[in-house]
């Protein structure tokens, strides 16, 4: 098995790691950057740009590229139409993952992200990316958000669903999309720090879901 490679790491993890105004600043770093014109259409730009704000300036708690790699690889093999993100923080990974659903052929990746704030931010990223016509940014809790695109007529199945935002939430909120006939047989779901911090109510109730550490 391939280590991990440590030049990719991001700068260390402090005690107050989002929230405090790093969202806005790394929106400002790539929408500033002389290459600005290189990162336009360029999903692997954009990326490489919040990488290297990552490991340079200030921690962010994206899901990074090797384990970002791991969910690109399934949604290649799995060819989803619809893709469902929970959790979009700055949309370092509605942008690597719209951009892997494009290529497999897929029509929408829906992130579902409850800060307006750091939803804004994904939002420019994904502009940026030149994704803006596959994958939505949509505010508000998982929850309401998923009862809502569904009682609207928006979201009527989930392919892929990938879990991101608040961990008690994981269980609560794919319950949800249960309920609501959203995940169905033949849904795959990914989640990441199911084992660290880790989330034992999750992994009791669907031990063999993908497992991202």
């Amino acid at each position: 098995m391939v280590g991990f490679d440590s030049s990719k790491a991001y700068a260390e993890q402090e005690d107050v790691y989002f929230n405090d105004g790093r969202e806005v600043e790394l929106q400002r770093f790539v929408c500033s950057r002389p290459s600005l014109e290189k990162l336009k259409g360029s999903p692997q730009e954009v990326l490489a740009a919040i990488d290297e704000f990552g490991r340079q300036r200030k921690y962010l708690m994206n899901i990074g590229s090797e384990k970002g790699a791991i969910v690109a690889d399934l949604i290649a093999s799995l060819k989803p139409k619809t893709m469902v993100e929970l959790g979009g923080y700055v949309g370092y990974s509605a942008v690597l993952f719209g951009d892997a659903l494009r290529s497999a052929g897929g029509e929408r990746f829906i992130c579902i992200e409850k800060n307006p704030e750091f939803a804004a931010v994904a939002r420019s990223m994904v502009e940026l990316a030149g994704l803006s016509s596959i994958v939505e940014i949509h505010v508000g809790s998982a929850d309401e958000t998923l009862k809502r695109l569904h009682s609207s007529g928006v979201l009527e199945s989930i392919d892929l669903l990938f879990l991101d935002h608040v961990k008690p939430a994981y269980l609560p909120d794919l319950k949800t999309c249960e309920n609501l006939q959203l995940v169905r047989p033949g849904s795959v779901l990914a989640a990441d720090n199911v084992i660290k911090p880790g989330n034992p109510p999750y992994l009791e109730t669907l031990p063999h879901a993908v497992i991202l550490v």
